[in-house]
């Protein structure tokens, strides 16, 4: 930082030099912009149209998305996990007859061949045997994974800005069993999208969700 002649910074927006400037006082002229900007409208309808499609059952609109992430002490406890699953289960699976397809996060292994899965969450809490008619994984690019979803569901991961650039509904949720902000992402606290730490808070999102779906998105 203090050579900042030696510096060259690589960008794919160019409001994003703006930020290199006062932060670090790097010139405008020695940030170069590349690529093709994450979230422009024409770059997600690309994406889908070049993507393959989900199996017939989950292309619908009954069918919601969850962000997944793995197990761990810093972002999600086991049992939190658990908890969590369990109660999407009991509302969108049981009561309101929905589909749900996992997005797994690149450190969760989510093909049941593999001998070293560390953890089998969705198979104990979803059934292996309704793999395919309730639920699936997906390992599908996240733009067109969300085309024409009612809803995602995220357990703290980035991705959800992803859903939101697209105008897909979304709600942060992990069961907590405390009131700590461990798990709190600055996506809900700064509002982009709704926060539910209990069965009771996503319970009340999904009522205002059902009734007003535009409003929430």
């Amino acid at each position: 930082i203090n050579n900042k002649s030696n510096i060259r910074t690589y960008v794919y927006a160019k409001f994003q030099s703006e930020h290199y400037f006062l932060k670090y006082k790097i010139n405008k002229s020695d940030v170069r912009i590349v690529g093709i900007p994450r979230h422009s409208q024409e770059w997600i309808k690309t994406v889908q149209r070049l993507s393959c499609n989900l199996p017939k059952y989950f292309e619908n609109d009954d069918t919601i998305v969850i962000l997944s992430r793995q197990v761990s002490d810093a972002h999600l406890l086991f049992d939190e996990k658990v908890e969590s699953v369990k109660n999407i289960k009991k509302i969108f699976i049981d009561r309101l007859g929905m589909k749900v397809v996992i997005k797994a996060h690149p450190n969760e292994i989510h093909e049941r061949v593999f001998t070293n899965k560390k953890e089998n969450v969705y198979e104990d809490v979803f059934g292996l045997d309704n793999y395919g008619i309730t639920w699936i994984y997906s390992n599908m690019h996240v733009f067109a994974l969300g085309k024409g979803k009612r809803l995602a569901i995220s357990f703290n991961t980035g991705v959800v800005l992803d859903m939101v650039a697209m105008g897909v509904p979304c709600v942060e949720y992990i069961e907590s069993t405390n009131n700590s902000k461990r798990n709190v992402t600055e996506f809900s606290e700064y509002g982009f999208i709704e926060r539910a730490s209990n069965e009771k808070e996503l319970r009340i999102f999904v009522n205002k969700w059902l009734q007003n779906p535009n409003k929430i998105s």
